[in-house]
């Protein structure tokens, strides 16, 4: 058998993940967006940080997205509800207009 690249052999470790199965993981698309791995951009295992459970495995912008949302889903819930915000376009809004808007 040959060894996998050592990523894959170290994380397969790391989480508690057979090489068999690490190998899988990552072989899949993102669990988020769908991209599929490359051999120059392979995937990465996701896992919870405070616990260690093994979630999926995510291409590096959706890692890293979670990252910069802390794992936190209500963060990842606002965001998406921002996103999904009628269009404002504050190019064309005054600012007396902007500063008389209620608070959030």
């Amino acid at each position: 058998m040959t060894r996998p690249r050592g990523t894959v052999w170290n994380r397969a470790g790391r989480y508690g993940l057979a090489d068999s199965v690490a190998l899988e993981l990552r072989a899949r698309p993102c669990d988020i967006c769908g991209t599929e791995p490359t051999p120059d951009t392979p995937h990465g295992v996701d896992h919870c940080h405070e616990t260690g459970r093994v979630r999926g495995v995510l291409c590096r912008s959706c890692n890293l997205a979670l990252g910069h949302f802390r794992d936190d889903p209500e963060r990842v819930l606002k965001a998406a509800r921002y996103l999904s915000k009628p269009d404002t376009d504050y190019r064309r809004v005054d600012r007396q207009a902007i500063d008389s808007l209620p608070p959030d």
